[in-house]
């Protein structure tokens, strides 16, 4: 059967994280190509550490991630856009310590799997292809809801055929920004510095349509 789009997205996301934190030549291509913002949860965090030390080529273990994410916990707690703080909220523990121990257990996972059979330009391609039909679908989703009701984005309520249509243009141009295939683009979090995360950067209009929460991989 095949997979849909979400699914692939999953499998893909898994793969490219994987890759980066097994080779450095990959890392170097997938960190000037994609923001943090394309991925969730687990590998949101993974991959948000790593593009923070990027510059000097940091790869996180489990001691580094550990650390970086118990010292930073609104990483977990102020990415909602991203991160599902309640997702292991079942184990017992709290959100945030469930949510570090869960993601240094994917770290670990795949860290030990091969994927060096897999063209990470190929791989980089699929993944844009269906992050942009995901993308894509929740902006017009979102843009049908301002022209028809109203949306909220922070403090700004969005309402009217003005408003969806500039709605919808801005989030194209962003959307190219997440995902581009040249250098030097991209939000930078300027503000970051060591183990601390002060971001800054800007950030995806909440996935939340009405009471219905939009999650892509």
């Amino acid at each position: 059967m095949a997979l849909e789009p979400t699914e692939r997205l999953e499998l893909y996301s898994d793969i490219i994280i994987s890759k980066i934190l097994n080779s450095s030549e990959d890392r170097a291509v997938v960190t000037m190509q994609l923001q943090p913002e394309v991925f969730t949860n687990e590998n949101f965090l993974i991959y948000k550490t790593i593009y923070n030390f990027r510059e000097r080529n940091i790869v996180p273990d489990k001691e580094f991630l550990t650390m970086y994410l118990t010292r930073n916990p609104k990483l977990i707690l102020s990415n909602r856009d991203n991160v599902e703080p309640t997702l292991f909220s079942d184990t017992g523990e709290d959100m945030v310590t469930a949510f570090i121990t869960a993601t240094v257990n994917k770290l670990v996972r795949l860290k030990n799997e091969d994927h060096s059979n897999e063209d990470i330009q190929l791989i980089l391609e699929k993944f844009r292809i269906d992050f942009k039909t995901i993308y894509m679908q929740r902006v017009l989703d979102i843009s049908k809801l301002i022209l028809n009701d109203k949306y909220e984005v922070g403090r700004r309520v969005l309402s009217g055929v003005e408003d969806s249509r500039t709605y919808y243009e801005e989030e194209v141009v962003k959307l190219e920004t997440l995902i581009s295939n040249e250098s030097g683009g991209g939000y930078k979090d300027a503000e970051e510095e060591g183990m601390a995360d002060n971001n800054k950067s800007s950030r995806l209009p909440s996935l939340r349509v009405s009471k219905r929460t939009l999650w892509w991989y």
